[in-house]
C-alpha cells in the first residue's frame, strides 16, 4: 500500500477471512467412520463435516480458486488492482478514484462465482 501511495493518493484495502471454512462442507456419511476417534470410555466422537487434511481437496480449491482470481483480475483490465488468498484468507487492495468500487466488484464477483 505504500508503494502505490507514490503513484497515487488514495489507497483503499480490505481483508477477508471466511469463518470456519473448513468446518462447512459436510462429508459423506459413509466416510464418518475414517474421521473418528475414542478417547476413553464407550463414548465414539464423529467428525461429520470435512477437514483441509485430505490433499486432493486443497489441489482443487486451489486450481478453483485461482482461476476465479485470474477472472477477477481480467474483469479489472488495467486498474491498479491487488489481490491475495491464502488458505481461506482474502485481502484486496485497489488505487485510484474507483478503489473501493473496483474491490466490491472484486468480492461481489467472487460471490457469484461462488
Amino acid at each position: 500500500m505504500r508503494s502505490s501511495k507514490k503513484a497515487c493518493k488514495s489507497v483503499f484495502g480490505l481483508t477477508g477471512d471466511v469463518n470456519r471454512a473448513y468446518r462447512l462442507p459436510r462429508g459423506w456419511q459413509a466416510e464418518w467412520g475414517l474421521q473418528a476417534c475414542k478417547l476413553s470410555g464407550d463414548t465414539v466422537w464423529l467428525n461429520e463435516v470435512g477437514t483441509f487434511g485430505m490433499g486432493p481437496a486443497a489441489y482443487h480449491w486451489a486450481r478453483e480458486s485461482s482461476g476465479m482470481g485470474r477472472a477477477c483480475l481480467y474483469l479489472m483490465q488495467n486498474r491498479w488492482f491487488f489481490q491475495l488468498l491464502y488458505a481461506d484468507d482474502f485481502n484486496w487492495v485497489s488505487s485510484g478514484a474507483f478503489a473501493g468500487d473496483d474491490i466490491m466488484l472484486a468480492v461481489f464477483f467472487l460471490c457469484l462465482l461462488v
